[in-house]
């Protein structure tokens, strides 16, 4: 079963691959999971991301031949890590270049997607609690990742995690080949037999440390040939018996205000201004005038109320109160 969740007719839902169709499906993969009525062309629906964890593990170094690429030892435990929820992005989804990093790089995974709670389990009865098996391009700021000494930061990039195309139920997840192209020139290319910590290992380690929920995704690591991104790239992770995972790479340009040199900054002068009109116009902003000095010009013209040449010196006149009834003195 090739499981896929879809956006069609404005409306979210489940559904099953079958050929160049969708069939819509009753409930989640995670509980109830009935076969509907209706069908969709493939090309009139949009492919979202086919999980909604509660959480995204990863797994790092878990090819011996990508701890070598990297020049570290082997770990005698897998090493875990997160990636935020808001990095989840799905099929055709763009991976945003952010303006922090200089060198984005691409990690073609396996990804396990849980069915039911799983806490404590041994590796014999993992596969009892695994839903299927899916793509996920494990996007990481290396020039970060090396300068922090740790990969929180590096992958935790909005649009970092794309997932899917689908999950696949009925895969031996152990010995599926895995290659990741980028522009049409495959850079990685291994199987999933070569995992230090195979599936059920995995799914073992990390449920005796925290409880694994329906939807929650674990990526299984990355193989050797990890390598730059650049905008404009497309990249894909195909991984056999599932099919292949495409984003496209950009950048979004950015027009920040500079920081000021020093905090607080300095109040600008606001000349007193003889007439509503000008005062109006000492708080427009200045070409070239940062975002700060433009908001604290218009702060301090606010304070100050505008003074007017036809103000009088003389005292108010007294207001006239009426409606109060008189009584005669009997």
């Amino acid at each position: 079963m090739r499981i896929v969740r879809f956006r069609a007719g404005g409306k979210t839902r489940y559904g099953v691959l079958e050929g160049q169709h969708i069939v819509e499906y009753a409930g989640t993969p995670y509980g109830s999971f009935k076969k509907g009525r209706k069908k969709y062309l493939l090309s009139q629906a949009v492919l979202l991301a086919p999980v909604v964890p509660t959480k995204i593990v990863g797994v790092g170094l878990n090819y011996r031949e990508h701890a070598e690429e990297m020049n570290v030892q082997v770990p005698a435990e897998p090493h875990l890590f997160f990636k935020p929820l808001s990095a989840l992005c799905g099929p055709d989804d763009p991976i945003v270049f952010p303006p922090q990093s200089r060198r984005l790089d691409y990690e073609g995974e396996l990804a396990i997607v849980m069915k039911k709670r799983c806490h404590h389990v041994a590796a014999e009865r993992a596969r009892e609690y695994v839903l299927g098996y899916t793509c996920l391009n494990d996007v990481t700021a290396r020039d970060l990742h090396v300068r922090d000494g740790q990969p929180t930061r590096a992958k935790a990039f909005d649009s970092f995690c794309p997932v899917g195309p689908c999950i696949v139920t009925d895969i031996d997840p152990n010995g599926v080949d895995l290659e990741t192209w980028i522009n049409g020139e495959r850079r990685q290319a291994s199987n999933t037999k070569y995992l230090i910590c195979p599936v059920e290992d995995l799914v073992a380690r990390i449920s005796a440390i925290m409880t694994l929920l329906p939807g929650d995704v674990i990526a299984t690591g990355t193989p050797g040939g990890i390598g730059p991104l650049q905008p404009g790239d497309k990249v894909e992770v195909r991984i056999e018996s599932i099919g292949g995972l495409k984003n496209p790479v950009i950048r979004i340009q950015e027009n920040l205000a500079p920081p000021p040199s020093r905090w607080p900054p300095a109040w600008p002068s606001c000349p007193r201004t003889s007439s509503r009109r000008s005062t109006r116009t000492s708080a427009r902003p200045a070409p070239g005038a940062s975002i700060l000095s433009t908001w604290a010009s218009a702060i301090r013209t606010c304070r100050r109320p505008p003074t007017s040449s036809r103000r009088s010196s003389a005292p108010p006149r007294p207001r006239r109160i009426t409606g109060i009834p008189t009584t005669r003195a009997s």
